[in-house]
């Protein structure tokens, strides 16, 4: 997805060279380009608008004047994707049923074994000295 996410941004990017934009637009636009190859990619274009508006910044901020172009981009760039290879969805997940009695066993039996392995290496992470992780001998 990184790489349908910079074509999009190196498009829109291109563009707006090319008309003179100022930087508030390019930046505009460059942000609703990533969300639309994102959102066409990962087929969740509203997912997409949202994580591109706000991915940029370590706290809690947010974007609200990119969000309406990214949007729409994301929105736009689904509806050719789809109109192009279809809607069908990105992963089919098999039904699974219910597990009968027989098989309520092995997967305790596999719970319990991927338990302890996760207990025995938390223990062993606990033993190993500071010195060690420090990188220092």
């Amino acid at each position: 997805d990184a790489a349908y996410t910079v074509l999009g941004s190196l498009g829109t990017r291109l563009l707006g060279r090319a008309t003179r934009l100022d930087a508030v637009e390019t930046r505009s636009l460059t942000l609703a380009g990533a969300a639309a190859g994102l959102g066409a990619v990962l087929h969740a274009p509203l997912a997409a608008a949202v994580l591109v508006a706000e991915v940029l910044y370590r706290r809690f901020e947010f974007e609200f004047e990119v969000l309406m172009p990214c949007v729409l981009a994301s929105v736009a760039a689904y509806a050719v994707y789809g109109l192009a290879f279809g809607f069908l969805p990105l992963l089919s997940v098999p039904e699974v049923g219910v597990p009968t009695l027989a098989g309520v066993g092995p997967l305790l039996g596999v719970a319990l074994a991927v338990t302890l392995v996760a207990w025995v290496a938390l223990l062993v992470c606990r033993q190993v000295p500071d010195a060690w992780t420090r990188g220092s001998r």
